[in-house]
């Protein structure tokens, strides 16, 4: 699972259709389609039922626990991303250590 996946299903959800999620976010429907099966994959649940013409986004019960939880989720994988960089976040101190380098003498002389 992946940002993008959560942030894309949070899109749909909130504009409530998969086509509008897709306008906004310059993409083809069937690519929300592809990563909301995706990601329902990875979950090993449904988070939205399936029907012929269904124009709005309906969703199942744990789609709407997991968009409950879609927030905390992504807050958790950006601060993930983050360690991964090596950012500091706020509070965060420094390592301790001293960190002890070596040049030639004429490094940075023009």
């Amino acid at each position: 699972m992946n940002k993008s996946q959560v942030e894309i299903f949070m899109l749909m959800v909130r504009e409530g259709s998969i086509h509008i999620a897709s306008q906004r976010l310059g993409i083809v429907p069937s690519l929300i389609t592809t990563t909301v099966c995706a990601l329902e994959n990875e979950l090993g649940f449904n988070l939205i039922t399936r029907g012929r013409n269904i124009r709005k986004v309906t969703l199942t019960e744990k789609g709407h626990a997991f968009y409950r939880l879609a927030p905390e989720l992504l807050r958790l994988l950006n601060a993930i991303a983050d360690i991964r960089a090596g950012i500091k976040r706020p509070g965060e101190s420094s390592p301790p250590g001293k960190i002890i380098s070596s040049a030639r003498e004429n490094t940075g002389r023009f």
